[in-house]
């Protein structure tokens, strides 16, 4: 099963991932930004950074899940490769629905020497967001705004 592939969309770029569970999806779906953001084939997984997210909705959760990866490449200028998504649960706080997310991304400081940066990523949107699973197979479905 392919990770991801690239949809055609108008100034954007956008992704649909498949995989086995949420957790997966997640997961892949971060790698498949960080793929168009940088070539990965340099990063060396050695810093973890430990992630934790609550949204309304699952596709909401998936897009703060990538906003807060987002936010570090940006402003700690780390570009990420391997990721680990622990957990996506239903929040447990009284008389509050949604989800929570708990996970971890390993990556290095950019370095231009060392790493080729593709397309820079300005944000994650909610334009066509989708996140669905038929039979076995989670979907997901995300514009990035390039």
């Amino acid at each position: 099963m392919n990770k991801y592939e690239i949809i055609d969309h108008t100034a954007d770029v956008g992704i649909k991932v498949k995989a086995d569970s949420p957790t997966e999806l997640f997961s892949r779906s971060a790698h498949a930004m960080f793929d168009i953001i940088g070539e990965l084939g340099n990063v060396e997984p050695k810093k973890a950074f430990k992630i934790s997210a609550e949204a309304a909705s699952i596709e909401e959760l998936l897009v703060e899940w990538l906003r807060e990866l987002l936010y570090l490449y940006e402003t700690k200028r780390v570009l990420f490769k391997r990721f680990v998504v622990e957990q996506i649960a239903p929040l447990t706080k009284k008389g509050v629905k949604g989800y929570r997310l708990k996970a971890e991304a390993f990556g290095e400081r950019l370095n231009l020497a060392r790493h080729e940066i593709k397309t820079e990523v300005k944000a994650v949107t909610y334009h066509q967001l989708s996140v669905a699973k038929k039979g076995n197979t989670w979907t997901a479905q995300v514009i990035l705004d390039v």
